[in-house]
């Protein structure tokens, strides 16, 4: 299971590579150099992006603990070359709206922070992304719906968190077979065993795919299981 660990060790992998890489913390002191094709914006409480330039060159954009960040639109207008965006600890997100013109974008992470949440609207702005190779996103959609990641011919890796109906992630495995995400299949056996056991026969229960499934014992709850996982086949692979 993806969780903030691997967020923060990509985060490290990145601040490490000084080269071509700009970290702001707190503060904007300067902008990027032509040479300096990634950003790191971090903790930056006043956080204006109205008042920068346009950045072609950027590609990588990364922000970090700027909790006042509010609109994905004015991202895609001051950088429309972004390849990689990844969005940490911004709770008051609640759309996806300007990334569509991001037309040569291929990973998306958008995580809460630690204690936080975020609930979108809607996928839709994605609909047309078609360069959109992995896709990260720990929260909810108002609207409950994958049907606008159907149609992302080049997405390959995918986390979503298990909030949205089993329906919907049977659906998206049957228009989208090749891509990988963690509720494949219609069942997680080995999501947290240390504390995921069964009361009864102290076994590691599995987790069911689909927002309001109960926790499964493979043993204990074999025909809950059985049944559970002939419903998801049944949808994931119709034709």
């Amino acid at each position: 299971m993806l969780d903030f660990a691997h967020i923060a060790r990509t985060l490290d992998t990145i601040r490490s590579h000084k080269d071509g890489h700009l970290r702001s913390i707190k503060t904007i002191e300067r902008l990027p150099t032509p040479d300096e094709n990634s950003w790191s914006l971090e903790e930056i409480t006043q956080l204006n992006l109205s008042e920068l330039p346009v950045f072609k060159h950027v590609n990588s954009l990364y922000i970090c603990d700027c909790r006042k960040l509010t609109s994905l639109s004015i991202i895609a207008e001051k950088f429309p070359q972004l390849h990689n965006l990844l969005i940490y600890s911004s709770d008051r997100l609640t759309s996806l709206d300007g990334l569509q013109s991001l037309q040569e974008l291929q990973t998306l992470t958008i995580w809460p922070s630690f204690s936080g949440s975020i609930s979108l609207e809607s996928f839709k702005p994605l609909t047309d992304i078609t360069t959109l190779r992995s896709l990260v996103f720990s929260g909810k959609c108002i609207d409950g719906s994958l049907a606008p990641l159907y149609g992302l011919k080049h997405l390959q890796h995918m986390f979503l968190s298990n909030n949205f109906n089993w329906e919907e992630f049977a659906n998206f495995e049957r228009h989208q077979p090749h891509v990988n995400f963690c509720w494949k299949g219609g069942v997680v056996y080995d999501a947290n065993p240390a504390i995921l056991q069964c009361k009864k026969c102290n076994k590691a229960q599995a987790m069911l795919t689909g927002r309001g499934k109960k926790l499964c014992c493979p043993d204990c709850d074999a025909k809950r299981l059985e049944k559970h996982l002939r419903d998801y086949s049944s949808l994931s692979s119709a034709h």
